[in-house]
């Protein structure tokens, strides 16, 4: 992975104009309804509130609003999550751009393999900066906020409603996991109120 020569998709977005990284999101979007077409099956929902169980373990989870989440996280409908080919990780540090073209890094055994969980870690990835996190370069909020706006009127169009609860309910244990294992302050702090923020307006993606 390491000899592959180019940009991850975080520091594309930055360089580049927001119409050149429309066109490389499209690719993206077209391998994760691909990935889509080719599910089936669908996890018993176990799966899920076991790994709910055990991040509610983490002492970092102690406060009243993480109960909120782990409520919410618990009575959620888990019956609907497919099975299918996904990459894992999907984060943009995980996606190069060579000669306009994708290279995925980092494909991950998660703990289910989903495009939903591929949707979900994207949206997350973007909604709290992630990503950005280490970029040396000035971060443009507004190229931001048109991919992330852009993505959510894709996804809107191509999901069911209740695929949209179910990416939700995915992007909070995105948000949980990657905090278990965040040892910067500033960076729990930055999880934590974009986490308060998704939360706040759940219903109201143009917030999030």
């Amino acid at each position: 992975m390491e000899y592959i020569n180019g940009p991850t998709m975080s520091l594309y977005l930055m360089s580049q104009p927001i119409s050149e990284t429309k066109i490389i999101i499209n690719c993206l979007i077209d391998f994760i309804f691909k990935c889509k077409k080719n599910s089936d099956l669908k996890y018993n929902q176990s799966k899920f509130l076991n790994k709910i169980k055990d991040l509610q373990k983490h002492k970092i989870f102690r406060k009243v609003f993480f109960k909120k989440l782990f409520k919410i996280l618990i009575k959620h409908n888990w019956k609907n999550i497919e099975k299918s080919p996904s990459h894992g990780d999907l984060s943009l540090e995980n996606i190069i751009i060579k000669k306009k073209m994708i290279k995925f890094i980092d494909l991950s055994d998660n703990f289910v393999s989903s495009f939903k969980l591929d949707i979900s870690k994207i949206i997350f990835d973007i909604i709290s900066s992630w990503s950005f996190r280490n970029t040396s370069l000035n971060l443009d909020d507004l190229k931001i906020y048109s991919l992330k706006i852009y993505l959510l009127k894709i996804f809107s169009k191509k999901l069911s409603q209740n695929d949209i609860e179910d990416i939700k309910m995915l992007i909070i244990l995105d948000f949980l996991r990657v905090l278990i294992y965040t040892k910067n302050k500033n960076e729990i702090n930055l999880l934590e109120n974009k986490l308060k923020n998704f939360y706040d307006n759940i219903n109201n993606p143009l917030r999030w």
